[in-house]
């Protein structure tokens, strides 16, 4: 290999991205590992199991041959410069690696910045979006929020942070500075509902308290999830963002002796409670105006962000595949004059055993989605949770009081409209992710 084995610019423009790979394609460039297990082939052979990527995708990759000198050249989250051909297999690319070893990042005293490259990063420029939120905070009109919030978001290490993390591990804003295009996108949400709802029922809705919600929902996932690995941290999976959050939060409230008690009390609850229901993660479920409607704004932007990536992979007039965690398909409307596919009786028809498995598994176009445990993938996405043997879970989408009748009789609580996390995994209780 050359003297790119040791030394990478990360700004290398020449670079062969990996959505631009086609079947055929001869590789010699640097990516980022996601996944590597050494497997034992049906003649016996060890060999490779990769998935490699960097910020325009991943793809497969296999070493057929020395597999164990391989392996111990490099683990998963390294950067590896590999050689080999992208071939085809079973209708997926997937490449044919011929060599791989490890690579330095050079000059680079950041890691989460050294890996732009190689992690999906939103399409938004970070230091956009982070002035836009900025100047929305400094235009709270309660002081105490106002500064409080001023306070939080001046701490130069948690700003940085904040800029960089994904707002989930996987399924939606699962990329660089998704946190932040979620946190914005939650905002104008609750900003919409309160012109709405101010013209209807003035005075229902306290604005200020609305946004600066809005803005601390999520934020404990700074300090959830690595922004370079997008994993879980110990932090994460023991205490969960709620309440790493709440802990900051009621530290920077506790000095401030001029704070109302009633606000913080909103807020803090606000931060409790925009799981939704307590299956999903909440401690506590939403008591007060502000605090519904935040719920409900964290569910709507993170089903609208999966479905966009949902239909990214579908032609117009098309249906997916079976959803399991939305226990259905979607379909990708037409537009004028474009034809409709239609879906084929079959492709509606479960076998037995994935019926008994909870559907047929993730969308085409999504694989990652497959490999999901239920709960974390629920957690990302803002579906429904529905365990198996929850017969009549669909009935609740048309409504019903299943609240009241089903704290009365001591069962998990059916919402109407499952809970999200916001960031794109509904969620076991905190610890395992959103």
């Amino acid at each position: 290999m050359s003297n790119r084995d040791s030394q990478f610019d990360p700004s290398d423009e020449t670079r062969q991205w990996v959505g631009s790979l086609q079947e055929g394609s001869r590789v010699d460039d640097v990516y980022l590992v996601w996944r590597k297990n050494k497997l034992v082939a049906r003649n016996g052979r060890s060999y490779l199991a990769l998935q490699i990527g960097d910020r325009t995708g991943r793809m497969e990759a296999r070493a057929w041959n020395r597999a164990d000198e391989l392996d111990e050249r490099f683990k998963v989250h390294d950067l590896v410069h590999v050689q080999g051909q992208v071939v085809r297999y079973q209708d997926h690319l997937q490449l044919k690696v011929a060599d791989i070893l490890p690579v330095e990042q050079q000059g680079q005293s950041d890691p989460a910045a050294s890996m732009e490259a190689f992690v999906p990063t939103s399409s938004r420029p970070v230091g956009e979006m982070w002035s836009e939120l900025l100047a929305m905070v400094e235009g709270l009109s309660d002081r105490h929020l106002r500064n409080l919030l001023q306070e939080l978001l001046d701490d130069p290490d948690l700003g940085r942070k904040f800029q960089a993390a994904p707002a989930a591990k996987s399924i939606h804003h699962n990329w660089r500075g998704g946190l932040l295009e979620h946190t914005l996108s939650v905002c104008g949400l609750v900003d919409a509902m309160w012109r709405h709802y101010e013209d209807l029922l003035p005075g229902l809705l306290d604005r200020s308290l609305l946004l600066a919600g809005a803005v601390i929902h999520d934020l404990g996932k700074v300090y959830e999830m690595d922004p370079v690995t997008f994993e879980y941290t110990d932090e994460g999976r023991l205490l969960g963002h709620m309440s790493l959050m709440l802990v900051e939060l009621d530290r920077l409230i506790r000095a401030r002796p001029e704070f109302p008690r009633h606000l913080a009390l909103q807020l803090e609850h606000m931060l409790l409670s925009h799981h939704g229901e307590l299956e999903y993660g909440s401690p506590k479920r939403p008591k007060i105006p502000e605090a519904w409607v935040l719920h409900y704004a964290d569910i709507l932007d993170g089903r609208m962000m999966w479905l966009s990536s949902l239909f990214a992979d579908l032609k117009p007039g098309e249906w997916s595949g079976y959803q399991r965690l939305h226990d259905r398909y979607f379909w990708k409307a037409p537009g004028p004059g474009e034809p409709s596919q239609e879906m084929q009786a079959d492709d509606f028809l479960e076998s037995p055993s994935a019926r008994a498995h909870g559907g047929m598994g993730a969308s085409q176009g999504t694989p990652d989605q497959g490999r999901t445990s239920q709960s974390e993938s629920a957690r990302d996405q803002g579906g429904a949770r529905v365990s198996e043997g929850t017969p009549g879970h669909r009935d609740t989408e048309a409504g019903g009081d299943t609240d009241a009748s089903a704290e009365k009789a001591g069962q998990p609580v059916v919402p109407l409209l499952p809970g999200l996390d916001g960031s794109g995994d509904p969620t076991i209780p905190q610890g395992s992710g959103s």
